[in-house]
């Protein structure tokens, strides 16, 4: 049987994760981003529609003006979660995992591997629909303590977890 190395469960990982290469969101995850954003505002539009239909004096054009506002917040909403989808990423390298994000304001995040504690994956149902998930990074510290990766494959996640619980120091996992 052959003896398991920390050099192999780093080569192991970075066989299926590159390093230094920055990654993308996944396209499922802007999908299910508008399609929330669509349901909430449907509501509301049916809402809306309703209250016309009850209220006697409830003013046509008030509908007419809500309606078009709903209409235009759906537009924006797509324009800015395909935005925020191209300008979302992550990266491992040797030393930390670095997620770069913003529309307006655009921010690169460091968390230095040696101060990761722990990490956890969460996933709701649609995101298990479409294999997605969301690795929270716990780190020592009080900035930047907890680090969250959305919109990434659940085996991306498993991976990207596998690397950054590894302890280089100990050799244990």
């Amino acid at each position: 049987m052959d003896d398991f190395t920390p050099q192999d469960a780093v080569s192991r990982f970075n066989q299926s994760f590159p390093k230094g290469v920055w990654l993308k969101q996944q396209r499922a995850h802007v999908f299910l981003q508008r399609l929330i954003l669509g349901v909430i505002l449907l509501l509301v539009a049916v809402i809306q529609g309703v209250l016309a239909w009850l209220v006697p004096d409830y003013p046509a054009w008030l509908l007419a003006v809500i309606l078009v506002l709903l209409v235009v917040i759906f537009l924006a909403g797509i324009a800015y979660t395909g935005t925020a989808h191209r300008r979302y990423g992550f990266m491992l390298d040797d030393l930390a995992l670095r997620i770069r994000k913003g529309v307006f304001w655009h921010t690169e995040t460091a968390v230095p591997l040696n101060r990761v504690q722990h990490t956890d994956i969460t996933q709701g149902p649609l995101q298990r629909r479409y294999d997605l998930a969301r690795l929270v990074i716990h780190t020592a510290g009080t900035r930047h303590a907890l680090v969250n990766l959305d919109g990434i494959t659940t085996n991306q996640a498993h991976q990207l977890r596998q690397a950054l619980s590894f302890d280089r120091d100990s050799g244990a996992v």
